[in-house]
C-alpha cells in the first residue's frame, strides 16, 4: 500500500486510523485490524461516520463495554508500534477506490466505514449482531449520505465552480480571518 494517499484523507478519516493504532496498541495487539478501524471511526465522534455508527446505538461507551481483549495469542510482547494488517491496508485502499469513483477530492470517515461493513470482518459482523443491528442497514444509511455528498458535488460542478479551488479560496480564508490560538482549539 502507498502510504503517499493519507495526505488525501480528510481529517476525521486520519483521526480514526490514528485512533485505530492507537486502541490496538493499547490492547498489545501486533497489527491494527478492521475491528481497530470500527474503533476508531467510533472515537472520532465529530465525524459523519460516528454519527451514523450511533444512530444505530453504536457507540463510545458500548463499544468498550462491549469489548474486552480475548485472544492472548496476538498479545505484542514488545513495544514496537502495530502494523496494518493486509486486511486493514485492503480497507484503506478500497476507501481511496470508493472516493476516486465517486469523484470525491478526498478520503472521508465515511468511505472507511462503508469499506469497513464491505470486508464483511467476522468480529465486526459478530458485535453488530450482538447488539441486533444489521450492516446492511447501516450501509443504506451511509450510502444515502454518500449520494448526498454526491448530489452537492454535481451542484457545484454544473454551476461551473471547481470544489478544489473554492476549498482553496476558504483555506485561506480561514488562516487570514480564525486566529491561530482558536485553531488550537478545534
Amino acid at each position: 500500500m502507498d502510504l503517499d494517499i493519507f495526505h488525501l484523507f480528510s481529517y476525521n478519516a486520519k483521526k480514526s486510523l490514528s485512533w485505530a493504532a492507537n486502541f490496538a496498541w493499547q490492547k498489545k495487539a501486533k497489527e491494527v485490524s478492521p475491528f481497530h478501524i470500527l474503533n476508531g471511526l467510533i472515537e472520532q465522534k465529530l465525524s459523519l461516520a460516528a454519527k451514523i455508527l450511533a444512530d444505530f446505538g453504536i457507540t463510545k461507551t458500548l463499544f468498550n463495554t462491549k469489548t474486552t481483549p480475548k485472544n492472548s495469542e496476538s498479545l505484542n510482547q514488545s513495544k514496537n508500534l502495530p502494523i496494518f494488517n493486509p486486511a486493514t491496508k485492503n480497507i484503506i485502499e478500497k476507501a481511496a477506490i470508493l472516493a476516486t469513483k465517486n469523484n470525491h477530492p478526498y478520503i472521508s470517515s465515511k468511505h472507511l466505514l462503508q469499506t469497513t461493513i464491505e470486508s464483511k470482518n467476522k468480529k465486526i459482523e459478530d458485535f453488530f449482531s450482538s447488539l441486533g443491528v444489521k450492516s446492511e442497514k447501516i450501509l443504506e444509511n451511509l450510502k444515502d449520505h454518500l449520494q448526498n455528498v454526491n448530489s452537492q458535488f454535481e451542484l457545484v460542478a454544473s454551476l461551473g465552480l471547481n470544489h478544489t479551488e473554492e476549498s482553496k479560496k476558504t483555506k485561506a480564508l480561514w488562516n487570514i480571518f480564525v486566529p491561530t490560538s482558536t485553531k488550537r482549539l478545534i
